[in-house]
Order: C-alpha cells, then sequence, then structure tokens
C-alpha cells in the first residue's frame, strides 16, 4: 500500500512539472517579436537636397524636422529642389549615404509651392 502511495505522489508531481514547464514555455514564445510584424508607414514633406555623399536625396521634414535619406526602387526620382510629400518605410539595412533615417519610398507626389505674400501689419 505503502508502495502505492509513493508512485501516486510520484505521479502527481511529474505531472504538475509538465504543466508548470508548458505553461514557461508557452510564455517565453509569446513575449518573441515576430519578424512578420507591420512596419510603420512613415510620412514626410520639404524640398528635395543632395547629401554629402554622391546621388544620395535628402529630404528634411518641413513639420517634425527629422532629416531623411530617401531611396527609390525605380528611377522615376524627385529632382534636386523639388517639394514632395512621400510615403514609405523605414530601411533595413545600412546605405551609403550615412546620414539620416533611411526610407525605402513607396509613393512620392511633387507640391507646387507658391512663395508666401508679404505679411499684414
Amino acid at each position: 500500500m505503502k508502495h502505492k502511495k509513493n508512485i501516486a505522489i510520484l505521479l502527481s508531481m511529474v505531472l504538475m512539472l509538465s504543466i508548470a514547464s508548458a505553461g514557461q514555455t508557452g510564455q517565453k514564445g509569446s513575449s518573441k517579436p515576430t519578424s512578420t510584424a507591420p512596419k510603420t508607414m512613415i510620412t514626410g514633406f520639404g524640398f528635395v537636397t543632395a547629401g554629402v555623399e554622391a546621388g544620395c536625396l535628402m529630404l528634411q521634414d518641413s513639420r517634425t524636422k527629422t532629416l531623411y535619406n530617401l531611396l527609390f526602387a525605380t528611377r522615376n526620382k524627385p529632382a534636386l529642389g523639388t517639394t514632395i510629400r512621400f510615403t514609405g518605410k523605414k530601411h533595413d539595412g545600412p546605405t551609403a549615404c550615412m546620414q539620416g533615417e533611411a526610407v525605402d519610398v513607396k509613393t512620392w507626389t511633387k507640391i507646387n509651392l507658391r512663395s508666401p505674400g508679404p505679411t499684414a501689419k
């Protein structure tokens, strides 16, 4: 009888340990960030300027003053001095430009700005 009682206690302990270890595994797995998480869209507005390195296109956002390194997948790029509004995602990896926040531009639109008129006093 004592032998059966010890086996029952041992089985109970094994069952509790396996449940506890399964719960910890689930917690660890759920706290890891997934690589398929969506990237946040970045939007900006301002004048396209040349970067320090040849061929780099930069834009300082008119509102946030953030400097962006604009990366275009196509040959359709804005000319230097053009005012644009762009939308894109943060670029993964290094760039040759080595300045600003690198953005893979998805869409951009040329904005025609008028020079401000005289201010009333």
